[in-house]
């Protein structure tokens, strides 16, 4: 399954607690399966962070509730 980059996906910053829009958003699959990895910056405090975004499918098998 091949994943459309979505620059819309909104963190917060750690720092200031405002939004992070994304700078750059790549596929990667390093981990064995197709994932995104972004770059993404705190337009308040310059804050800057990677994410890496897993399939959904994927993410419910890994953190599963009980």
């Amino acid at each position: 399954m091949l994943m459309q980059p979505n620059y819309d996906t909104v963190s917060h910053c750690p720092n200031c607690k405002t939004k992070m829009t994304a700078i750059d958003s790549r596929q990667h699959s390093l981990y064995g399966f197709q994932t995104i990895k972004r770059r993404r910056k705190c337009l308040t405090c310059d804050f800057r962070a990677s994410t890496v975004e897993i399939p959904i499918n994927l993410a419910n098998d890994i953190f599963y509730e009980e």
